[in-house]
């Protein structure tokens, strides 16, 4: 059987309790104390660089030309998500009749307004014709009008 407590080891555990509760207590306080003397001023975050528009507008047409390449309707409207049905069917019955498609477009003039930007572009397109078995190449030159958004430029329509 088990013997109670005495009254002094009762006093030693009462008083260690005490200690520790009161210990336990203040620790929020603490805490608090402590952040404010840790917390440093509040500095501004870095911006994001300026963005440059020709360069991404550049690169659009990067991805555009790689879209043709490879021989993708789809790719195709994720630069240019007003692509037409019409549009659409003329690109799929381009891509049966060739093979090998190698796609080269430069941006010749473009204007920028904005989100809102007008490009002039010249290029070649370079196929291989299955009926013939010979490498075409196929001049192009068109204007683009372009909105950014989201953040990314977009092909709203050619001519």
């Amino acid at each position: 059987m088990s013997r109670p407590p005495s009254p002094s080891s009762r006093r030693r555990f009462l008083t260690t309790a005490g200690v520790a509760t009161a210990a336990w207590a203040a620790r929020p306080a603490a805490a608090a104390q402590q952040a404010t003397r840790d917390v440093s001023p509040v500095r501004p975050r870095p911006t994001a660089p300026p963005s440059n528009p020709a360069a991404e507008i550049r690169a659009l047409f990067t991805e555009y030309g790689a879209a043709i390449e490879a021989r993708s309707v789809e790719a195709i409207r994720r630069s240019y998500p007003g692509l037409q049905p019409d549009q659409a069917r003329v690109w799929e019955d381009f891509f049966r009749g060739v093979t090998d498609v190698q796609v080269e477009l430069n941006v010749t003039g473009l204007e920028i307004a904005g989100d809102a930007a007008d490009a002039r572009l010249a290029g070649v397109y370079v196929f291989t014709n299955p009926s013939t078995h010979r490498t075409q190449r196929e001049n192009v030159a068109f204007q683009a009008t372009l909105r950014r958004e989201g953040g990314r430029w977009r092909i709203a329509s050619l001519r």
